[in-house]
């Protein structure tokens, strides 16, 4: 759930032995217009050699709609208007966080007769799967000393 107005975290997933959270925001973009954007971020990259990458597949945002009853899968978010949507990133070194900057406006986001609020929270569900790593000894995967 997100607070209406506020930049929230999620509780930390665990994928691989890699901490993973999703970041969830009200911003603005270069028209004026404030949308619901949201990140899925790898955690503490920092201590990792510069040549990591963990392949992400089946990425996936869902907006639950109270109004409806339903998740609604971001193929029917604003996002995906763009022709070069895709469900599969790499995260390395210099590209530690990926997502999207439209998810819907944030006007529809709030209005309550659209039913995006309930309690004035936003409920976002994210799944995704981590297909290949690469940078690490095979022997060792990733560092355990990552999970807390």
């Amino acid at each position: 759930e997100t607070q209406v107005g506020h930049r929230e975290e999620t509780t930390t997933i665990i994928r691989e032995n890699m901490e993973w959270y999703l970041r969830k925001y009200r911003r603005s973009l270069e028209n004026g217009e404030e949308y619901l954007q949201c990140f899925l971020y790898c955690e503490e990259t920092q201590h990792f050699s510069n040549n990591w990458k963990f392949h992400v597949d089946d990425f996936n945002i869902q907006v639950y709609n109270h109004k409806d009853g339903t998740w609604h899968n971001d193929e029917d978010l604003e996002e995906t208007d763009n022709e070069d949507y895709d469900r599969h990133n790499i995260f390395s070194s210099t590209h530690e966080n990926w997502g999207f900057t439209r998810i819907k406006l944030w006007s529809e986001v709030i209005d309550p007769e659209n039913g995006y609020l309930k309690d004035g929270k936003i409920d976002i569900k994210l799944s995704f799967k981590v297909a290949k790593i690469e940078g690490f000894p095979e022997d060792l995967g990733v560092p355990e000393k990552l999970i807390r």
